[in-house]
This record gives structure tokens, C-alpha cells and sequence, in this order.
């Protein structure tokens, strides 16, 4: 999570770079609006959408938002629940992570699963 996504969008026309580590990373935080709820519920479908092109390891991968208990408050909560490739059996991993927009920190706990 700590690269950042070209700046550039290319041509329509270029349909294999679409795929292409070209797409690798995330939009910048400093010019995204993450107090605005809809802009942070799309940065985490986008976060899904990355992790599910670049990240051979998970079988499945889901990234949920988490809603805030306090309205004022700006930080975007979501969970990554994934399925971990593995031998002899496939693991079931969850991260509880928060998104900082001013200081743009993330902190990510492995959350204890049944």
C-alpha cells in the first residue's frame, strides 16, 4: 500500500496496459477527498480491485468498508478478508485497517479468526 498510481491515464485504445504493473498502486492521498464518504467507499472498492490483479498469493480476496461510529470523524476504515494460497490447506487471513487522510499513515491489524 505504499505505491502510488501513475498520473497519467493512458489511451482507451492501449487494452493490455489495463493489466499492466502500469496500474500498480494507489491514487495519491493528498488529492482525494476522503472526508467526502462515497470518494473513501470507492478508494476501498479500488483497493479490492489492486489487491485482486496484483496479488497472486490470495484465491479469494474481499475489501469491505467500515463505517466510522463518529460522524466527524475522517479516517476510512475497512476490513481485507483474503484467502491465503498455501500447502498443505488454504489460509483465511483478516486485517482490520485504518486510513489516516491527513498524516496518510494506514495501520493494519491481523484480526484472530475461527
Amino acid at each position: 500500500m505504499n505505491t502510488r498510481l501513475r498520473l497519467f491515464e493512458p489511451d482507451e485504445s492501449c487494452v493490455q496496459l489495463r493489466n499492466s504493473l502500469l496500474n500498480y498502486g494507489l491514487p495519491d492521498l493528498a488529492i482525494i477527498n476522503l472526508a467526502d464518504r462515497k470518494v473513501s467507499k470507492d478508494f476501498v472498492e479500488g483497493l479490492e480491485r489492486l489487491i485482486r490483479a496484483f496479488e497472486p498469493r490470495f484465491k479469494s480476496v474481499n475489501v469491505h468498508y467500515l463505517e466510522n461510529k463518529e460522524a466527524p470523524d475522517r479516517v476510512v476504515r475497512f476490513r481485507i478478508e483474503a484467502t491465503l494460497s498455501s500447502d498443505p490447506m488454504p489460509e483465511v487471513i483478516v486485517f482490520d485497517s485504518v486510513l489516516e487522510p491527513v498524516s496518510r499513515t494506514v495501520t493494519v491489524e491481523n484480526i484472530a479468526h475461527g
